[in-house]
């Protein structure tokens, strides 16, 4: 069986145990959420909110370990 090659780029630095990753492909950004209580937008290389800053969405006091897009 052939392996796969996989391209990796990393999209943010600074996470505390990220545990939970959404996509908005139409807004071109990412969401993560962490141990530490954060929900961070980071945005994608090649998507509308290219060049933006990374920035905290929410801080919440407890851990959390997934995250969901819901559409509306």
């Amino acid at each position: 069986m052939r392996e796969a090659r996989r391209c990796r780029k990393g999209l943010a630095a600074g996470l505390e145990e990220a545990t939970g990753l959404s996509v908005d492909g139409e807004a071109g950004t990412a969401y993560t959420s962490a141990l530490d209580g954060h929900i961070r937008a980071v945005p994608l290389p090649d998507g509308p909110a290219a060049g933006q800053e990374s920035r905290d969405v929410a801080l919440l006091p407890y851990p959390l370990t997934g995250l969901c897009l819901l559409e509306q």
